[in-house]
């Protein structure tokens, strides 16, 4: 609320009347935002209340994903010069505003007078709140967080976050850019879900800025992605936009219940150059524009037997041990015409023709560990390398 010219930085407002009980039922237009709020005298859980106006046992009103105002930070009126955004959950977990400072991260227990907002689907309907979405969860136990101003006196507790018990593996990947202060997206690890969109889980992006990085789900826009599996051969797509062009950079922001020896890497399409971001940001120039079909996202372990050579044309070759598959990655004026392996008898045990432009090849190799020889012709000459398979 706005203050009603206290002499004090802060003002209590007291709440005068009954306390809500039993089953609280609003209208939402369909594709219409609407602003609601925790009705009752305690918590509600998130995740229930997403269930209770869902697909199939639900109302069927909403998109299924939730949006907190976080105004983090700043005392100015101006909506131009606003420190704030909106903070999103789902059933998949929550990410913060975009924003620079530390800030606040919406978690499943929505505290007691919490507002936020729903998106009506296709046909809007019925939003309902009901108690059995009412939960005891403090505040001060980190499994509640009401998403107000942020202050020095606060901020430290409230963004100590307590998971409970989610145990689902989650990737928080961060970006920065000229025109955008932080954006955070969140892949999580469920085993409900799917690679396509899975309602409830998979979170839109609710505003977006003229520099900003989502995730490429059925040519929309997503700030939280679920999927049911972790695999080395996991691709997943990642947007990014920008007015002006200029630098930007994509970082692992935190690893949630991962094993420690996890990496996660960029793989850019157009180079085919691969960057580790686990703890070392991946910084590339890019022109203004939009690009949703360049840099993917790829699942890899720490690599210990890696074996990679520059080759005097300019060629690339990596056994990637790890996957079991060898990667060749060829700069823009060669073209890569066949790939052969040998054994150490001299015996050829695999040939590949490749008949592609492609910059960057992955071969899988199911073979016996040894050395090896790779043979590699190109528009340019032929070349050797000796590799390690393990």
């Amino acid at each position: 609320m706005k203050g009603s010219n206290a002499s004090t930085a802060t003002q209590n407002y007291a709440f005068v009347g009954k306390p809500n009980n039993g089953i609280i039922e609003l209208t939402v237009g369909a594709n219409n935002d609407h602003l609601v709020g925790n009705p009752y005298p305690s918590s509600i859980d998130a995740d229930k209340f997403i269930d209770d106006n869902g697909l199939s046992l639900g109302t069927a009103s909403i998109t299924g994903t939730l949006y907190f105002w976080d105004h983090y930070g700043g005392d100015t009126h101006n909506s131009g010069d606003y420190q704030a955004g909106y903070a999103t959950y789902s059933k998949a977990g929550g990410v913060k505003t975009s924003s620079n400072p530390v800030n606040l991260e919406p978690t499943q227990y929505i505290p007691v007078g919490q507002a936020f907002f729903v998106v009506g689907d296709a046909d809007g309907g019925q939003i309902q709140f009901n108690n059995s979405q009412r939960v005891f969860a403090k505040e001060s136990s980190g499994n509640s967080i009401f998403m107000g101003p942020n202050n020095s006196e606060n901020l430290e507790s409230k963004t100590t976050n307590n998971p409970g018990d989610d145990l689902r593996p989650k990737f928080r990947i961060g970006f920065d850019a000229p025109k955008i202060d932080h954006r955070q997206v969140l892949l999580t690890i469920d085993e409900n879900t799917t690679d396509a969109v899975d309602w409830g889980y998979d979170g839109e992006m609710y505003e977006d800025f003229d520099d900003d990085m989502y995730w490429v789900l059925n040519d929309k826009k997503y700030v939280i992605q679920a999927t049911n599996e972790f695999g080395f051969d996991k691709e997943i797509p990642i947007g990014i936009q920008t007015k002006e062009g200029g630098l930007i950079s994509i970082k692992v922001d935190e690893l949630e219940n991962v094993e420690v020896y996890t990496s996660l890497y960029i793989k850019d399409n157009l180079t085919g150059e691969i960057h580790d971001i686990t703890n070392q940001a991946f910084e590339i120039n890019l022109e203004a524009g939009e690009y949703q079909n360049r840099f993917l996202l790829v699942f890899q372990q720490l690599l210990n037997t890696t074996e990679e050579e520059t080759l005097l044309n300019g060629v690339r070759i990596y056994m990637n041990n790890s996957i079991s598959e060898l990667q060749l990655n060829s700069p823009l004026d060669t073209e890569i015409l066949n790939v052969s392996l040998f054994n150490n008898l001299g015996q050829e045990v695999k040939t590949w023709r490749i008949n592609s432009d492609k910059l960057f090849f992955s071969l899988p190799i199911l073979t016996a560990s040894g050395v090896y020889i790779v043979n590699v012709e190109t528009t340019t000459e032929k070349v050797s390398k000796k590799i390690i398979i393990n």
